[in-house]
């Protein structure tokens, strides 16, 4: 299933704001990812977190190559957290 994450950026805004944290929690055997779509400004951090079954986050450019640039983790079923720093501007779709 496709996902995507949407970034916003206004350089006025950016700069007199704090980054903010997301978190995304990915599991059950219908690969959800709640929430489904986020919307972010540059500098935000997204952390994806496994509460079961066998995931990853894959965002690379390899699977994806519309996106800004690529990033991923590995498939696992074991508990895990991923995070991505956003310093570029664009859609990424995941």
């Amino acid at each position: 299933m496709k996902k995507s994450l949407f970034l916003l950026f206004s350089i006025y805004f950016f700069s007199l704001t704090a980054q903010t944290s997301y978190t995304i929690n990915v599991g059950g055997a219908s690969n959800t990812f709640a929430p489904a779509n986020l919307t972010i400004n540059v500098g935000d951090t997204v952390i994806w977190n496994n509460i079961g079954g066998p995931h990853n986050v894959n965002a690379t450019q390899a699977t994806y190559p519309s996106n800004p640039v690529g990033f991923g983790n590995s498939v696992s079923s074991s508990a895990w957290s991923f995070q991505w720093v956003f310093t570029m501007l664009g859609t990424y779709d995941y």
